[in-house]
């Protein structure tokens, strides 16, 4: 059985659908907050790291000091073996800790927009039920170029690097597929992101909306690829 951890950014950025799946398998996860200055855990207290989103940008140094503790920690995890996934913020972190530039993007996107599979994830086995378009959940101003020696998986209408995988180890998802009904309403309690310019920002009652008919199977989605990738 496989031991996760989960990395914590903000109160209001849980592990969502990814806490509900170990709970539900019985499988064990600790999480590490760094808004509560937790330490940093050992390396060999996991098999798998769950990187969690965040409003910060991989490159506030100065305001989130930890952020470079945690950038070297993942380099750690990748040389070690460890499996890892990132959601948004995490993907960021993910990117930046295999050499890629992340940077603002040209576009925000807030909201439950599609994201288009890549011919690449036919080869992976653990998005086997990731259909052709998926609506999910975005939240995130900023992107990444992908890193030498992954494989791009997934676009949108807005940000083309979506999802990559890098040698069947670790994974970025720069959506959050982690998301449900029961976890939006943290996300909507960051109101003035719906003020945000851009042709792919909704309105409060969009996203609600949309989490209702998008969330149950971007939920059944997560659950098979966490069955299949944590093996």
């Amino acid at each position: 059985m496989s031991r996760i951890h989960c990395f914590q950014h903000t109160a209001t950025e849980g592990p969502g659908g990814v806490g509900r799946w170990a709970k539900a398998r019985g499988i064990p996860m600790a999480t590490t907050r760094f808004d509560l200055n937790h330490s940093l855990p050992a390396m060999d207290s996991m098999d798998v790291l769950v990187v969690m989103g965040g409003p910060m940008n991989i490159y506030q140094y100065r305001e989130y000091p930890w952020l470079r503790g945690e950038r070297e920690f993942i380099q750690a995890a990748l040389q070690a073996g460890k499996k890892i996934i990132g959601f948004c913020l995490g993907a960021q972190l993910l990117a930046d800790a295999l050499g890629a530039r992340v940077y603002q993007h040209s576009q925000y996107e807030v909201g439950w927009f599609p994201v288009i599979r890549r011919p690449a994830m036919g080869t992976v086995a653990a998005l086997a039920s990731f259909p052709e378009e998926l609506f999910v959940l975005h939240w995130h101003g900023d992107s990444f170029d992908l890193p030498a020696g992954t494989q791009w998986l997934a676009s949108s209408g807005a940000c083309s690097h979506q999802a990559f995988i890098y040698q069947n180890q670790a994974i970025g998802f720069q959506f959050h597929l982690e998301v449900a009904v029961e976890d939006l309403k943290q996300f909507v309690g960051c109101g003035s992101d719906f003020k945000l310019p851009g042709p792919f920002v909704q309105n409060e009652e969009q996203v609600w909306k949309g989490a209702g008919e998008h969330a149950p199977l971007a939920q059944e989605v997560l659950f098979e690829f966490l069955d299949r990738f944590t093996v």
